[in-house]
């Protein structure tokens, strides 16, 4: 994850020397000086230095005001005549947890950025580790933004990744795309699974109640695209993790089937519990539904994205106009059986990827 530093130039005892620092969290009054490796996980020795204000970490986190409050040695390090301590955490998981703190308005740039879901994911483990309570809920909201667990939600953010997508992909053919196969359409970010992955790693907070509807919904947005193997995937991704995804994915399917059910008694309408089973015998409309099913199973077979598939269909049967059609009648219990099935399923998304 790219980190947001400056180098600044100090004169020490020793001579002159460069640190890494972030300019929004370098205060003149600070009162301590942390420092973070810069990455973590490749065991680098460069670090990132913060000087901030041990009075406004301790209002936020009592493990902070547990740790101020042991008196400090007087052999302890001191950097700018303040404090210095060594932290354990990742840098940039401490840049976005201290800009959350310090930043009401804080909220990381791009949401259609892969790094924008690990900022947040790190920025919340920290909050968690550091019981600032208050700012877990707040990234929380964040996150559930950009997997909420209500459809309507859901259906505002599809909206709007699509628009962003469509934009691009215009931009691509007015910049010459051709769509032939060495010319790939180019990916947009959000729509691929580096997102969604990042996230789940980043964050591992199953223990916050709250946090579980999040990834619920976060593994069902990564189980509808194709599972490829990739960095991202290797790196960040547990075995746990991909059974979940797999599992979650068969067994939303398996509940889509249970949900929608073809009673070739009643001439091949929709039961469901939300809808009447009228028996309808007029030709036109059974040929009518027989090619809408037809289509309907057929396109289910090739689509891993449930939620929205089931929306398509319901625009299908409002939108058709040529060849056959059912009836008015009908035409009401299917779209019915399908907006309850989908409303359903999205509700069941933690049930169908957590509870295994």
């Amino acid at each position: 994850m790219p980190l947001e530093f400056e180098i600044l130039q100090r004169q020490t005892d020793t001579g002159p020397s460069e640190l890494r620092v972030d300019p929004t969290l370098w205060f003149a009054g600070g009162t301590v000086v942390f420092a973070a490796p810069v990455d973590i996980s490749s065991g680098s020795a460069d670090l990132i230095h913060f000087k901030v204000h041990r009075d406004i970490l301790c209002m936020h986190s009592p493990i902070f005001q547990d740790m101020f409050s042991v008196p400090t040695p007087a052999q302890n390090e001191e950097m700018d005549g303040v404090p210095f301590v060594l932290l354990p955490d990742n840098g940039p998981d401490v840049q976005s947890f201290l800009r959350f703190i310090y930043i009401p308005t804080y909220e990381p740039r791009g949401l259609f950025e892969a790094d924008y879901a690990l900022k947040m994911a790190g920025a919340l483990k920290l909050a968690m580790k550091y019981e600032a309570v208050e700012f877990a809920k707040h990234i929380l909201d964040h996150l559930k933004e950009m997997w909420p667990a209500d459809i309507k939600s859901w259906d505002r953010r599809y909206a709007v990744i699509k628009e962003a997508f469509d934009k691009e992909i215009n931009e691509a053919w007015e910049a010459g795309f051709t769509g032939e196969p060495d010319d790939p359409m180019p990916e947009f970010i959000n729509l691929r699974p580096d997102t969604v992955i990042a996230m789940i790693w980043g964050a591992r907070c199953e223990d916050l109640a709250e946090f579980r509807s999040v990834l619920a919904i976060a593994y069902y947005d990564l189980a509808c695209h194709p599972l490829r193997f990739t960095d991202a995937l290797h790196e960040y991704l547990s075995t746990r993790d991909l059974q979940r995804v797999i599992r979650g994915r068969q067994n939303s399917l398996d509940k889509l089937l249970e949900l929608i059910k073809i009673d070739s008694a009643s001439a091949g309408m929709v039961t469901h519990r939300a809808a009447t089973n009228v028996r309808c015998n007029d030709a036109d409309c059974k040929i009518g539904r027989d090619i809408f099913w037809n289509h309907f199973w057929s396109g289910l077979c090739r689509s891993s994205d449930y939620v929205e598939f089931l929306a398509d269909a319901k625009r299908r049967m409002e939108t058709t106009r040529d060849g056959p059609k059912s009836c008015w009648s009908c035409a009401c219990g299917i779209k019915a059986a399908l907006e309850y099935a989908r409303s359903e399923l999205f509700s069941l998304l933690s049930e169908l990827y957590l509870d295994m």
